[in-house]
Parts: C-alpha cells; sequence; structure tokens
C-alpha cells in the first residue's frame, strides 16, 4: 500500500465512510503497523488513555449499529463479539488516530526524486509546489516527491535559479554543500559545485536567509545582494548592488560575466562546452567582464577572452586548452 492511500484510508475511517473493503485492507495495515510500533511519545501523541476512551465509544458504536440492526435478540453473542472486536481494533487503531503522519513517513516514505543537468545541458523543472527551478550544465536536485507538512526540503549540487512558491507555513530550505539557504517565497540563484572554491547565492527578490552548515550566524539577503562562501577560509562575505539578472542569464543560455575572476569562468566554460581549460596561475585572479551567447563555440570565447589578457590559446589535445598571456593591470 502506498502512503496516498494508506493516509485516504485513515481519513475516510475517522470520518467514517469507509466501505468495507476499504475496511479490510485499513485494518490489516493497521494491524502489521502496531507490531511494529514499540514506543508512545507523550510530545508528540495525545495523551493514551484519552485516545483510547475516544476510539473504544467509536467502536462500541459502531459495532452496536450494526448488530443490533440485523440481530436485535442475540445479546449473549452480541456482547461477547462487541467485546472481542472492540479489544482487537483499539489496540493498532489508537495508535493510527494520534501517529498517523508519522507513522505514514516511518512506514511509507516518500519516495525521492533525483534530477540531473548534464555537461552542456539546461533543465527546467517543476516541484510538487508548484516552485520552478533552473538547473544549469552539470547541475543536480534531490527533492521528495512530495513536501511534508513542515518544510519544503531540497539537495542542489551545481547552479540553480528558484523561483519559490509562497507559502509562510512552510519554508523552503535548500541544502547546497556547506549553505543552507531558507526562503518562504522569493526569486534567486545559488551557485555550489562541489569541486569550486567558492559558493555563492544572489537574490532577484524578496528575501532570502543563508548560513554555513553547523553555523549559528545567519546572513539574510535582500534584492540585488549577494553572499559569497569561501570554502578554504570557512568566511562569508556581502555583496551589495549586484547585476543578479546577469548571474540568472545563463537560464536563456547566456553566460554574462561583470568583473568575474577568470578561474570562475573557466569552470563555467568547462562544464559547458565539457572540456578542459587550464590557465597561467598568474592570470587566474583577472577580472572578466564579457557575455558568452549561445552560438558561440569554445574556440572562438577562449580566443576573445585571451586576447583581452594579451595572450594567446593552444589545443594541447582534441578538448583540452590552455590559455597563456601578460595578465591584468
Amino acid at each position: 500500500m502506498k502512503k496516498s492511500e494508506y493516509l485516504e484510508l485513515s481519513d475516510k475511517y475517522l470520518a467514517g465512510t469507509l466501505s468495507p473493503e476499504e475496511e479490510l485492507r485499513f485494518l490489516k495495515v493497521c494491524k502489521t503497523l502496531e507490531n511494529k510500533f514499540t514506543a508512545w511519545d507523550d510530545k508528540l501523541m495525545d495523551d493514551q488513555q484519552v485516545v483510547k476512551e475516544r476510539l473504544f465509544n467509536r467502536i462500541v458504536a459502531d459495532i452496536q449499529q450494526t448488530e443490533t440492526s440485523v440481530l436485535p435478540i442475540r445479546k449473549n453473542a452480541f456482547t461477547w463479539r462487541l467485546a472481542l472486536a472492540a479489544s482487537f481494533l483499539l489496540g493498532c487503531l489508537f495508535i493510527v488516530y494520534t501517529y498517523r503522519a508519522q507513522l505514514a513517513d516511518q512506514f511509507f516514505p516518500v519516495q525521492t526524486i533525483v534530477v540531473q543537468a548534464q555537461i552542456g545541458k539546461l533543465i527546467k523543472k517543476e516541484l510538487p509546489d508548484g516552485t520552478m527551478v533552473w538547473l544549469n550544465s552539470g547541475s543536480s536536485l534531490t527533492f521528495p516527491e512530495k513536501f511534508n507538512d513542515s518544510t519544503r526540503a531540497v539537495t542542489l549540487s551545481g547552479e540553480a535559479y528558484f523561483d519559490v512558491v509562497r507559502n509562510t507555513e512552510m519554508p523552503f530550505v535548500i541544502q547546497s554543500g556547506q549553505l543552507n539557504t531558507r526562503v518562504l517565497g522569493t526569486r534567486f540563484v545559488i551557485k555550489a559545485y562541489p569541486n569550486d572554491a567558492q559558493s555563492q547565492v544572489a537574490v532577484v527578490s524578496g528575501k532570502v536567509a543563508v548560513k554555513q552548515r553547523d553555523e549559528q550566524e545567519t546572513i539574510t539577503l535582500l534584492p540585488q545582494q549577494q553572499v559569497t562562501a569561501d570554502h578554504q577560509s570557512g568566511t562569508m562575505s556581502v555583496k551589495e548592488n549586484i547585476d543578479s539578472l546577469s548571474m540568472m542569464s545563463w537560464t536563456t543560455g547566456r553566460l554574462a560575466y561583470r568583473k568575474s575572476n577568470l578561474a570562475e569562468v573557466l569552470n563555467d566554460l568547462e562544464r559547458r562546452y565539457s572540456i578542459e581549460i587550464e590557465a597561467d596561475k598568474h592570470l587566474l585572479k583577472c577580472l572578466i567582464y564579457t557575455d558568452v551567447l549561445p552560438g558561440d563555440s569554445a574556440r572562438f570565447v577562449l580566443d576573445q577572452l585571451a586576447a583581452s589578457l594579451e595572450g594567446a590559446v593552444k589545443e594541447r589535445a582534441p578538448g583540452k586548452f590552455r590559455i597563456t598571456g601578460k595578465g591584468c593591470k
């Protein structure tokens, strides 16, 4: 039985609308859950005695109505059957009654979905709550087939643009490497590739709270603000008045760089074109201002970069390039 069916049947039981066939299936599952359940948590569940009395009265009333309408003169047999049936049902149903959601998550786990954007490809995906996500090349997103009633939690590896549906009752939480990003509803970009030296979160609209894993400090970002987390030092810094629209330009197939260091640009180009690029060490911190259009070839883009650095590009082997040059001033 799937979790969705179990929840539907338990709702019907509490409403008293189960058909005979549904009741048999539901009671069988209840008995299985009872055998697996060992502890009662008073913090999560109602008082045991209150629950038992509530369900016992419900069960007795149901059985009395059925039995007296069919065999009203067999009082002794009815009393014995009533006690037996109530005893059997009570053991499992009082657990289900108050711990339904937790049991469902434990015994009917939600399926996990993984979406991956291959090298050189972009993916647009709608999540169960209606949130839209654009995944950049070489990125993956992990999320449940259905969000629970407390948070909307997903895991990102790589780069994604999120347009989150607002829900003040269910915060949207993204775990991406060392960063934890929490929102209620907004638009923003997260760039957190595992092999990159830094991770970034940039806000297009709304408000975003960002913190590093295992750290207490939280940074709140507003539109046109960006936080950069340095993986080596463990520090976070905030930049104001950024061009957030340029940061999400890749969702249309265009790469836009406004004073980005060469190392970051080369990492992006490697993922876009599925190539390997090396550069002289003194060039890696040079700031780049350029656009890469959807139809541009890898060689054309590298030649343009090398020219801006007063250098040249050499293809050492198929798909393997090296940039040399005087560098930036």
